[in-house]
């Protein structure tokens, strides 16, 4: 995700969608690296970082 030639903004907003709907648990994978993958793996520690702390 995104393919190339896709528009990067819609496909995170469809992921955005598909993940508010997960209900008790939720797994990620990919088939190859990308930026956007890297972007979201990195999203996803920052996130982490901030509960931990808290």
């Amino acid at each position: 995700m995104p393919k190339t030639g896709e528009d990067e903004a819609h496909e995170a907003r469809l992921l955005y969608v598909a993940m508010t709907r997960a209900t008790e648990r939720l797994l990620l994978i990919h088939h190859e690296e990308s930026l956007f993958s890297r972007r979201i793996r990195a999203s996803i520690n920052e996130v982490q970082g901030q509960l931990a702390a808290s």
